[in-house]
């Protein structure tokens, strides 16, 4: 049932990228490009805390970035573990806007990226984060784009958020105890 499910919603949302052409060009450029808006993000977040009295400011916006590299190394075993085939290769028919890679479908290591960072972010800079988050819900959805199923992005919840959460809040505390 779930794999139908997963199907299904794929071949809907690829329908959708079907019938509006003239998205193709501003969705492949995000799809390529996104990662810069989130590295932006984070350097931004960093260069804002440098003025900022609070500790806690300064460690969610170092410890954004490492959180990121450690949900990107944990997500990497877990893709393997997981083995879940990208939907092009198994329905040959679907558009794919960009080029893809041959790692596994789920998770997603852009989604857990994003996912990461927008954790981090949202613990310094509440405004910020939200518009974080909201740019890693709206970035282009794999289905439309390279081919990934809606399960490998939903992933960014389960495997991101709790390293930049856990990595972000020990700093803070740890920051705030040596004052």
């Amino acid at each position: 049932m779930w794999q139908h499910l997963q199907r299904d919603s794929f071949l809907q949302v690829n329908e959708l990228a079907r019938d509006t052409p003239m998205l193709h060009e501003p969705l492949t450029l995000f799809a390529q490009y996104g990662v810069l808006l989130f590295a932006g993000i984070v350097v931004l977040a960093w260069w804002q805390a440098r003025h900022d009295p609070r500790p806690a400011m300064m460690a969610a916006a170092l410890w954004t970035p490492l959180a990121a590299l450690l949900a990107l190394g944990l997500n990497q075993p877990l893709g393997r573990l997981v083995h879940e085939a990208r939907p092009f290769t198994v329905l040959p028919h679907a558009l794919v806007l960009v080029d893809h890679s041959h790692d596994f479908s789920f998770p997603s290591d852009h989604a857990v990226m994003a996912g990461a960072v927008t954790a981090g972010v949202l613990l310094g800079h509440r405004r910020r984060g939200w518009f974080t988050a909201a740019a890693a819900v709206l970035r282009p959805s794999p289905a439309c784009t390279s081919g990934r199923t809606s399960r490998s992005t939903s992933s960014r919840a389960c495997s991101s958020v709790p390293p930049s959460r856990s990595a972000a809040t020990w700093c803070s505390d740890r920051s705030s105890s040596a004052s």
